[in-house]
């Protein structure tokens, strides 16, 4: 077989959805690379949507520890990746289209477009055209059949094709998840907020996301008309107090009073209520107005600020995630690897079941 520095995994996924869900298709390929002893390309983030979007990608080594990442697998850069195979990726796949909604497919051939597009741009690496291309299921698992065939291996949107990893693949993921880590800056910088918050005392982390004002404030495809989402936020802001209440009896039958909540940079119903049931309630505020000129930056760094935050949720006692979120789900797999409690915010006591689906 040939040297594993000479086989190369790209990963080819840029804009199929935000910097999480970005971060968990790495992770799939990373595990990839593992079982099929290659080394993989180290890509850079996009920017958050939220707080005044800015264009632009973030170095990978800002968001992980690439040092510890080695340990498990050869890390090289998309330069590297040059040196050994040229200016273009021996593609495999794009995950099959041919049976999506026409919307859905326009929606995929454009951010597919923009990728090609950023790729000619950071590294002058030209992707296929395949515009003229209606891959289907069957040709999916055929190109997957002849992956270790090709040495310059480019895989695109990888969490979108249908049983990408086989059960051997899945069972490193433990492995990995052991160093799947994020930057040592972040971590530091995640420290510093622990020991300030709560006086030091154990708290608990919420993820608390409403889907039905994105939807609005979006225009979601999800959200079928702006009246259904605009009813829906108006029952999701009748619940708050319920939801308020659940959770500070949750807490007082753990006997902690304080609570971390990572929400998006909108106003939220939710903490304000909260606010007025439990002693001690901290936001991203909290982070940004430290005495401390390294957490005062990321008022103006979402980007960096949503990972710190994730440290935070990291090391609470019991982490409450949101019911559909790859940024929860990120913070769930890396306490599941630290044997760290995790449960979802709307299985607590009291929480009505019409609004399970919005948190």
């Amino acid at each position: 077989m040939t040297n594993t520095s000479t086989r190369l995994l790209f990963p080819v996924h840029f804009w199929e959805g935000g910097p999480n869900w970005n971060y968990l298709s790495f992770r799939m390929l990373v595990a990839y690379a593992i079982t099929h002893n290659r080394s993989i390309v180290m890509i850079p983030f996009h920017n958050h949507f939220v707080k005044g979007f800015t264009k632009g990608y973030r170095p990978f080594e800002e968001t992980f520890d690439i040092n510890r990442l080695r340990k498990i697998v050869p890390v090289v850069t998309p330069e590297f990746y040059k040196e050994v195979c040229g200016a273009s990726i021996d593609f495999l796949v794009q995950f099959p289209i041919s049976k999506m909604r026409k919307a859905m497919r326009k929606e995929n051939r454009k951010r597919y477009e923009r990728t090609r597009g950023d790729f000619k741009k950071l590294w002058d690496i030209h992707l296929p055209d395949t515009k003229r291309k209606r891959r289907n299921f069957t040709e999916t698992e055929r190109q997957m059949m002849k992956a270790d065939e090709i040495r310059c291996l480019g895989i695109y949107g990888p969490r979108q094709i249908p049983n990408f990893l086989t059960e051997k693949e899945k069972a490193v993921f433990k492995h990995i998840d052991r160093y799947f880590r994020l930057s040592e800056n972040i971590r530091s910088m995640g420290a510093t907020v622990k020991s300030l918050l709560c006086g030091g005392k154990p708290y608990i982390a919420i993820h608390w996301r409403n889907r039905t004002g994105e939807m609005v404030e979006y225009h979601s495809i999800d959200c079928k008309t702006e009246e259904q989402c605009l009813h829906n936020l108006a029952m999701l802001s009748n619940a708050s107090q319920v939801i308020a209440e659940a959770v500070g009896q949750f807490m007082k039958n753990l006997g902690i009073d304080c609570v971390y909540v990572a929400i998006p940079p909108r106003r939220q119903e939710f903490v304000e209520r909260l606010r007025n049931i439990v002693r001690h309630v901290y936001t991203a505020h909290f982070i940004t107005s430290r005495d401390n000129a390294e957490l005062r930056r990321l008022e103006d760094d979402n980007y960096v600020l949503s990972l710190v935050e994730q440290e935070v949720c990291q090391g609470a006692e019991v982490f409450l995630r949101c019911g559909v979120s790859n940024w929860s789900e990120f913070v769930q797999i890396g306490r599941e690897s630290l044997g760290k409690e995790v449960a979802y915010l709307r299985d607590i006591p009291n929480i009505p079941e019409e609004i399970y689906e919005f948190i």
